[in-house]
Parts: structure tokens; C-alpha cells; sequence
């Protein structure tokens, strides 16, 4: 995620939005999530919750850190090289870590 004039022009222009935030488990990105979830609570914005992508086995868990500031921590999504050959086949794709954890998040939504 990025604070750049889009996203200013869009939380000024359009009223009553709702914000999905993605986010990579970095420590930098983290620092964007934060950047973005005060900005939005200084707007009222409405965030629906944080979904980490590409998250590995080796990468810590920013589910802490997104619960600390109020938001919802939706869950995460795999990095997942399998996707590469399910591209263009949808019913290979929901077979993926990918597909799968995608289909849990929208559960939720």
C-alpha cells in the first residue's frame, strides 16, 4: 500500500468508501499500514480489515501489529509458485494455497 495522490484524491472526492488493505508481512509495508490506517481514522474512513499476501513460513506474522491498531487482521494469503500454472484455469486456481485462502478471506467479508 502507498499514501500517493490517488488515494488522497479518492478519500477527498468519493464519500462513504470502504478500504480493503493489502499488505506484504515487511517491516517496511507494515510501516505504510500504519501510515494508512491513521490517515483513514483521522478521515473517518471505514476500514474493513488487513489481509497479509504473500506470506511464507519464514516471514513473521503482522496479525499482532494489525490488532494492536483496531483493525480487523482478515488473515493471510500464501506466496504460492503453484499459481504460475493454474493462471487462466480457474477451477486449478481455488485448488491453490492461493485459491484456498483467498476463498476463507471472503468467507469472512
Amino acid at each position: 500500500p502507498g499514501l500517493g495522490d490517488a488515494l488522497l484524491d479518492l478519500i477527498n472526492l468519493i464519500k462513504n468508501l470502504n478500504f480493503l488493505i493489502v499488505s506484504t508481512p515487511s517491516r517496511l509495508s507494515l510501516g505504510t499500514v500504519k501510515k494508512l490506517v491513521s490517515l483513514l481514522k483521522e478521515v473517518n474512513g471505514s476500514v474493513l480489515g488487513v489481509i497479509e499476501n504473500m506470506k511464507t513460513d519464514f516471514s513473521p506474522s503482522i496479525k499482532g501489529d494489525i490488532e494492536a491498531m483496531g483493525v480487523r487482521y482478515l488473515g493471510s494469503i500464501p506466496f504460492d509458485p503453484a499459481i504460475e500454472d493454474a493462471l487462466g484455469k480457474p477451477e486449478e486456481l481455488l485448488e491453490t494455497r492461493f485459491g484456498k485462502s483467498l476463498s476463507s478471506i471472503a468467507d469472512i467479508l
